[in-house]
């Protein structure tokens, strides 16, 4: 487990399958996530979900993408922000505020609007 890792532009980060992150702040850079996220931010970066992230805050210039067999629960989508849903990717509970994009080619439930 790892918490409050920074990730600036040009950096990765890796969370290997077991592996839980915790606070990630992304500014720039990837976030690669085969294990868990937790409460990550995403700003002018981009989060690759393969497995599970709970609680993204997706703001502006961030993107996150949920792939086939992934789920992410509980993001929040502000301005500028995008989540983009795989096919075969879950979304479930995201908020979507004024001026974020959720994107869903797979399933997504619980939005809010």
């Amino acid at each position: 487990m790892v918490s409050g890792t920074t990730v600036s532009s040009g950096g990765e980060e890796y969370v290997a399958s077991g592996g839980t992150a915790i606070g990630a702040k992304l500014k720039g850079g990837y976030d690669v996530v085969f294990g868990s996220a937790v409460s990550a931010t995403v700003s002018s970066g981009t989060q690759y979900v393969f497995s599970l992230a709970t609680a993204t805050t997706v703001s502006s210039g961030g993107l996150q993408v949920v792939e086939s067999g992934a789920s992410a629960t509980g993001a929040t989508v502000s301005s500028g922000g995008q989540d983009y849903i795989v096919s075969g990717g879950v979304a479930s509970g995201a908020k979507v505020l004024s001026g974020g994009i959720e994107t869903v080619f797979g399933t997504a439930s619980g939005t809010t609007l």
